[in-house]
């Protein structure tokens, strides 16, 4: 799934269903992390798990809304790949300030999210924070901000995800 951000006129009843479009699209994802946290490591909750239970959701009698969606729709609302921010300032993990690089690795070295990709992005742009950062976090790809060539981030994005999704 790719995410795009931009500004547009609406109606107010267009305006609402957009709203209730992007929270049944988080209410279906936020759902499969909490199933995927709370799972026991022998239940072995993997991505083909969690669009089973996308499925749960939809026929769940207190989440009509959810049905709403079609089966694609809600698969696609599982994390396909990661834009992380290296700096993430004021972020805080078990009480302890996190950067992106340290949130990279932790994701990398849990079995169930070591598979997604991580695309860094970041303003650090100095010659050699490329392959710092990727050495260091273990991320996937690498991209400076401010995005210039729109074609070439939209490109890596599709290139790490179908790389990913061909294995």
């Amino acid at each position: 799934m790719l995410v795009f951000e931009f500004k547009l006129k609406v109606n107010s009843i267009q305006k609402q269903l957009i709203c209730d479009a992007i929270r049944t699209s988080q209410f279906i994802r936020n759902s499969c992390l909490r199933y995927w946290m709370d799972g026991k490591k022998e239940d072995k909750i993997n991505r083909f798990a969690l669009n089973k239970y996308t499925k749960v959701l939809a026929d769940h009698p207190h989440f009509p809304w959810a049905a709403k969606l079609n089966s694609m729709a809600r698969q696609a609302s599982i994390v396909d790949v990661i834009l992380m921010d290296i700096s993430l300032a004021n972020s805080y993990y078990q009480g302890e300030p996190v950067d992106g690089v340290k949130i990279t690795r932790l994701l990398k070295s849990d079995n169930f999210t070591k598979e997604i990709p991580i695309i860094l992005v970041t303003a650090h742009a100095m010659q050699g924070d490329r392959d710092n950062f990727l050495a260091e976090s273990g991320a996937d790809a690498y991209i400076s901000k401010p995005v210039v060539d729109h074609d070439g981030f939209v490109s890596t994005i599709k290139e790490i995800m179908k790389t990913t999704n061909d294995n």
